[in-house]
């Protein structure tokens, strides 16, 4: 499996509409496989965007859940869910030659961080 970072957008958003911590974010989505969904949640678990883990259910195997999204997550999201800043990332990687599924997320991160920078008027260099 590959990272799928339209994915990760619309779990990262999900997980944010959630109204209070006690309530679990609907992860369900009608256009991609559970374990794609789990593949990606793990992702953004294990690199720090969203707070989360891994539960064991019963007849074995495990059940992925999210909490909430991190100061790191929200950054992240804030990045992308601007459709021409997430393209404009997707696009600069596959003019690179490479495909954005098989970047490290936190390039990809990156590069959607100096991206809303630049977008925006702040040098890249600005802290």
């Amino acid at each position: 499996m590959q990272l799928d970072i339209d994915l990760m957008r619309d779990i990262m958003l999900r997980i944010e509409a959630t109204r209070t911590l006690a309530e679990e974010p609907d992860l369900k989505f009608d256009d991609y496989e559970s374990d794609h969904v789990d593949f990606n949640l793990r992702l953004l678990i294990n690199n720090g965007f969203v707070e989360g883990g891994a539960v064991e259910v019963s007849g074995g195997g495990y059940a992925i859940h999210a909490r909430h999204l991190t100061w790191d997550g929200f950054e992240f999201l804030s990045n992308i869910r601007h459709e021409t800043v997430l393209e404009s990332v997707k696009r600069g990687i596959n003019e690179k030659g490479f495909e954005i599924g098989t970047m490290a997320l936190r390039i990809v991160a990156d590069l959607a961080m100096a991206e809303m920078r630049r977008v925006v008027g702040l040098s890249n260099n600005m802290t």
